[in-house]
């Protein structure tokens, strides 16, 4: 993985020097950074997003006057919540009878989109100083890293501990909690392909510089996940769970 991560920082070097000693005016560069909200899609219950940033650099070239089409390097933080619970099963004289877990994965990733960036104001004639663009494109994210930082709650057999009775809700199990982190980067995959669609808008704010104003969201195509259907015990079927991202970057262009 450290041997990935070097190819993928080389790339990036070699593009932005690439970059800075083109003289071609259809060449462009710059950086950004930003938001991202992602969530788990597998339309399981009790599922929650994960707020994380992002930010990298990307390199354009003007293919037509109305089109750029960019490479983009960005480190992006995708994930989720998910609540999972695991009743052990009647007639066995055990301590714990269920066991509930809130799980907060965060999935650190290098993420390739390739985008085209319409011009909208230049496709209808607009003459304007600010460009609306559309965006659209296909990514490819490469998994760094993965982390669950869980909370569980145990509950304990009455048959083996003490109940409270409550007089609102009657016999109460006692229960224990406990919080922990784990790295669960073998069980997703390294590879994660994806597809963006999103509205931006750029000004220029100095000499040959652009201010890029970018909101989009990133659909999961491929699995997240390997392919074990039970690693999160969800107590109804589960399928290929996938990230969504929905993200709000500022950048500079030059």
């Amino acid at each position: 993985m450290p041997r990935l991560l070097e190819g993928v920082l080389l790339l990036v070097l070699c593009f932005l020097s690439t970059f800075s000693i083109a003289q071609d005016k259809k060449l462009s560069y710059g950086g950004k950074v930003g938001l991202a909200v992602s969530s788990f899609t597998n339309e399981q219950p009790h599922t929650g997003s994960r707020i994380g940033y992002q930010l990298g650099g990307f390199v354009r070239y003007n293919v037509l006057p109305m089109l750029d089409v960019e490479l983009n390097v960005m480190y992006q933080q995708q994930g989720g919540t998910k609540l999972s619970i695991e009743y052990m099963p009647p007639g066995l004289n055990t301590v714990v009878t269920r066991r509930t877990t809130t799980h907060n994965y965060s999935l650190h990733y290098i993420d390739l989109p390739v985008l085209a960036r319409l011009d909208v104001a230049e496709l209808l004639g607009w003459d304007m100083e600010f460009k609306p663009k559309v965006i659209a494109g296909p990514a490819l994210g490469i998994l760094l890293r993965g982390y669950d930082r869980y909370d569980r709650t145990m509950e304990l057999s009455t048959s083996t501990f003490p109940s409270i009775n409550d007089p609102l809700l009657g016999t109460v199990p006692l229960r224990v909690t406990s919080t922990d982190q784990e790295d669960v980067t073998s069980n997703f995959e390294r590879l994660n392909f994806g597809f963006y669609l999103g509205l931006g808008g750029e000004i220029p704010i100095g000499m040959d510089k652009t201010l890029i104003l970018d909101f989009t969201y990133r659909l999961g195509i491929s699995p997240a996940d390997t392919e074990d259907p039970n690693r999160f015990n969800i107590v109804s079927a589960a399928d290929d769970i996938r990230t969504n991202v929905i993200s709000f970057t500022i950048g500079v262009g030059f």
